[in-house]
């Protein structure tokens, strides 16, 4: 057995040369974006290694895979007509098989219509042509790929998170459609940016009763989990059932059990179908009874679904907390935004964001009793309020800011840190006698005066 073990291998068919010296380029660039996420030096291998490095050559290829924690497979035409990379995508393949727990992950990178067809295709399939290398600078797709593949890689090589077995901030990422692999690795990296866990970590048997068996394990340990369909379904083998709608279908029995575990399906708006079978699938996905227990069904651009799925996530993991553990730091900020306010709402958004600063919203269930009660009790915790509005005279706005005004009715002592109302119109409306005089009023044109508390108040 190999005594060195390596974190990530590069498999690619070597004796081309130029796909060499950008497998070698596109290892480093990995090695210094995974290194510093998780804060030591990543170890990578690559099939050039076998042959160019003295020490490697008379090392058993099948001992050094065995203690390899993922994969990566430059998945090219040559790399599936040539001996010596057939043989060493034979290797993997045994060393994966070997494995007894936990199983390595395997990622299928490249255009070659080979990666759709193997027993590594449960493996997020990264579109990226290698001959893009030289023109990093202006090729967006190559860095946003490189991205979520790092992002993958990162959970892969330091699963550090301690999972609830409550469920508390555990969401289940159902596999995805052949087509949405990128939506999927999007989504996946956005939440894992916002704090919360992901499962699975590490890829699921092929074997469907075994996948069967983890998934259930998994959505036992979760809260809410989340469904991505496209048209194609991912060729597993001819036999295989379709995984994606297995998992949605066991999300369904979980959810008619708990009826507090929630779920969000979304289809991709744009799909052109190639057969009436893809359509008529979709159809039944959309319109079912059944598959929509305890979901929102969306079918919305990505931009859309990736906002109204954070913003459902801090509406559902808040409101699961039992009230006396409602407890907010001083930096938290309580963001109200009506529905006409998308832009301003998302500015400030992306101003917190970039700030690390933590923020929660209600504003899609306030109308439900329970969500107004959570509303009183966040107006008492909360040190910092920012309204996103329209007008400054609707009839919305001046509700939030009556409420404001009896938040010490429902138990406030403190003073507010950040009492701030952004609005596109800011004609000045008769307000709440006993407003809280910390309200400032600021137009949302007022872009940098707005960054400018935001700096005062969370320096």
């Amino acid at each position: 057995m190999a005594s060195i073990s390596y974190d990530i291998f590069i498999s690619f068919y070597s004796a081309n040369s130029v796909l060499r010296s950008e497998a070698i380029a596109f290892s480093r660039f990995i090695e210094i974006l995974i290194s510093g996420m998780v804060n030591r030096k990543v170890s990578i291998l690559l099939s050039s290694d076998f042959t160019d490095n003295p020490v490697f050559r008379n090392k058993e290829k099948a001992n050094i895979f065995y203690a390899v924690k993922a994969f990566i497979v430059l998945s090219t035409d040559e790399y599936y007509t040539h001996d010596e990379s057939i043989l060493e995508y034979k290797l993997i393949s045994e060393s994966v098989i070997r494995r007894k727990s936990t199983k390595p992950c395997i990622f299928m990178l490249g255009t070659s219509v080979g990666a759709e067809k193997n027993e590594f295709s449960l493996s997020p399939v990264y579109r990226l042509a290698f001959s893009t290398v030289a023109k990093l600078d202006k090729n967006e797709h190559y860095w946003n790929t490189l991205t979520n593949l790092a992002y993958e890689l990162k959970q892969v090589l330091d699963p550090d998170l301690e999972l609830d077995e409550n469920g508390q901030k555990n969401i289940f990422m159902a596999e995805p459609d052949a087509d949405q692999v990128h939506v999927h690795a999007l989504i996946k990296r956005e939440l894992l940016l916002n704090g919360y866990n992901i499962l699975p970590i590490f890829p699921l048997s092929a074997n469907e009763h075994e996948f069967i068996e983890q998934s259930t394990a998994l959505l036992k340990k979760s809260m809410f989990s989340i469904h991505i369909f496209g048209k194609e379904v991912p060729d597993y083998n001819e036999n295989a059932s379709n995984r994606s709608e297995i998992q949605n279908l066991l999300t369904v029995g979980i959810a008619m059990e708990n009826h507090n575990f929630k779920r969000i399906i979304w289809v991709d708006p744009f799909l052109v179908f190639d057969l009436s079978e893809q359509e008529n699938r979709i159809r039944r996905i959309l319109q079912s009874r059944r598959f929509s227990t305890n979901a929102d069904v969306l079918q919305v651009p990505v931009e859309e679904f990736k906002n109204i799925l954070l913003s459902n996530l801090r509406t559902f993991f808040f409101k699961e907390r039992k009230k006396d553990d409602y407890s907010l730091s001083d930096k938290t900020v309580y963001l109200l935004s009506d529905s006409e306010s998308v832009q301003n709402k998302n500015f400030i958004v992306a101003q917190l964001q970039q700030r690390n600063i933590e923020f929660i919203e209600i504003n899609n269930v306030i109308k439900e009793h329970d969500a107004i009660q959570l509303h009183r009790i966040i107006l008492n915790k909360a040190s910092n309020i920012i309204l996103a509005a329209n007008n400054l005279k609707s009839k919305w706005t001046l509700g939030m800011l009556s409420d404001i005004t009896k938040a010490s009715g429902y138990g406030r002592i403190n003073k507010y840190n950040l009492l701030l109302g952004v609005f596109s119109n800011t004609e000045q409306a008769i307000l709440p006698v006993g407003l809280p005089k910390e309200f400032r009023i600021v137009n949302d044109s007022e872009k940098e005066l707005i960054t400018n508390v935001l700096d005062i108040v969370f320096s």
